[in-house]
């Protein structure tokens, strides 16, 4: 004959057991979520940054570019060739990035988020000082570039190159390709313009 009529309530309580296994099982999928939520995190943060430092090279070898080509147009002696031109761009260009890279991603979350901070008042400011403040960003930028490219190529390359020549060249790069593209807009603004009033006298005609 049992002596208990029933279990002791430690051993009757059967609901924390049912609910073990349903812990263990989401436990691998509280976890899945996290990581997919911290990679949609990182994609979302630091995308922008990612992919403007995979364009860096070129960027920088064509500021240098177009640094040559005023170069040549005024018929400077020392006016340096398109190919060395571009290659000192992109090598200055790979190590100024590379570089950043470094800095973004073993800085401090708290430099980050001031960073963050001050880029979107920057980017909230609608007034002339803000495109100022790029293009100045972007000058000293490919200057840097170039004579990090300079440094590089005479390093390895046949012959040795004209820093403060190169150096121009990254300066005025950014200066040309602002206007170069500030001509193509208008030009091509002004013959939509000029279409549409065709258009539109052909229309009344």
């Amino acid at each position: 004959m049992n002596a208990y009529s029933t279990l002791p309530p430690c051993l009757d309580d059967t609901s924390s057991l049912d609910r073990a296994p349903s812990k263990l099982v989401n436990q691998p999928h509280n976890q899945s979520n996290l990581i997919q939520h911290s990679r949609k995190w990182f994609l979302q943060t630091h995308s922008s940054a990612f992919i403007e430092s995979a364009l860096a090279p070129a960027k920088y070898a064509l500021f240098q570019l177009l640094g040559a080509t005023v170069l040549q147009i005024f018929h400077c002696p020392s006016s340096p060739s398109y190919t060395t031109s571009a290659k000192i761009g992109a090598f200055g260009g790979i190590v100024v990035t590379t570089f950043y890279l470094m800095l973004y991603l073993t800085g401090n979350a708290s430099h980050y988020s001031t960073w963050a901070q001050n880029e979107d008042d920057v980017n909230d400011l609608r007034r002339p000082g803000q495109s100022v403040m790029m293009l100045a960003h972007e000058m000293l930028y490919s200057t840097l570039a170039s004579i990090i490219g300079c440094m590089g190529y005479t390093m390895t390359g046949p012959l040795p190159v004209s820093v403060p020549i190169h150096a121009f060249s990254g300066c005025v790069g950014p200066v040309v390709f602002l206007f170069s593209l500030f001509v193509i807009v208008g030009t091509v603004l002004g013959i939509a313009k000029a279409q549409k009033k065709l258009l539109d006298w052909y229309a009344g005609y």
